[in-house]
């Protein structure tokens, strides 16, 4: 099982979005998919409470939705056959819950959005991860994603010299675009959609499934968040 963790310390950069648009893309390549969403707006249990039963199940898990007399190690028990955990966070995750999230993940995505405001939050979101967890700007765990991007403006090319200065690969870049919103609404993903115009927008989505499927690290932890030893792959 590989599992995946979309991390900002700013709320508003796309987090939701991208963690269900990924697992409903996964989900829809026949591989058993389980959201965790520890965002206490619940956005993305609220997306799978509308995902219509046609579509590819996800599986959810929420420490916000624990039954009377389960403990929350229990609740968060990845279900059996699972072979992606993706994990949505809250804004202003830090230090010892951030470590605690990204541990053993093969993929960390920072979805970082034009303006002053979250390039600071990108750059305090990784070097978070690069003092507070211990990893190295090498370790080929780290993705950024440049979101909601306007094409040919001012802002776009201000967010790709940022992403540039990093030192951290830009693996995906997504426009802003209705298309997400409606999605949510509908409780399907973006690739769920039945529009020929999105052709460039899943073009790009494949890019990043492309990387994640590159990363070699394995979770073998039996709950979420737990502290098990994770090891790369054959």
């Amino acid at each position: 099982m590989r599992k995946i963790a979309i991390v900002n310390l700013k709320g508003g950069s796309g987090k939701t979005t991208i963690a269900t648009t990924l697992s409903a893309w996964l989900a829809g390549c026949e591989q058993a998919t389980t959201l965790l969403d520890l965002d206490p707006q619940e956005a993305a249990w609220g997306w799978l409470a509308r995902r219509p039963p046609t579509y590819p199940r996800i599986s959810a898990l929420s420490p916000a939705h624990i039954p009377q007399g389960m403990t929350l190690s229990f609740a968060l028990r990845i279900p059996t056959g699972t072979k992606w955990l993706v994990i949505d966070t809250p804004a202003g995750l830090d230090g010892t819950r951030l470590v605690e999230v990204v541990r053993g993940a093969a993929a960390i995505l920072i979805p970082v959005l034009p303006g002053e405001m979250d390039y600071r939050a990108a750059a305090k979101t990784i070097s978070n991860l690069l003092i507070r967890a211990k990893l190295t700007r090498y370790s080929q765990r780290i993705g950024l994603i440049a979101n909601r991007v306007r094409r040919r403006t001012i802002g776009a090319r201000q967010l790709e010299h940022f992403t540039a200065t990093l030192d951290i690969p830009l693996v995906a870049t997504f426009h802003d675009t209705q298309a997400y919103a409606h999605a949510i609404r509908m409780g399907l993903g973006l690739g769920e959609l039945k529009s020929s115009r999105l052709a460039e927008e899943r073009m790009a989505w494949q890019s990043l499934l492309i990387w994640i499927a590159s990363r070699p690290l394995e979770f073998t932890a039996r709950t979420a968040l737990g502290a098990q030893q994770s090891h790369p792959s054959p």
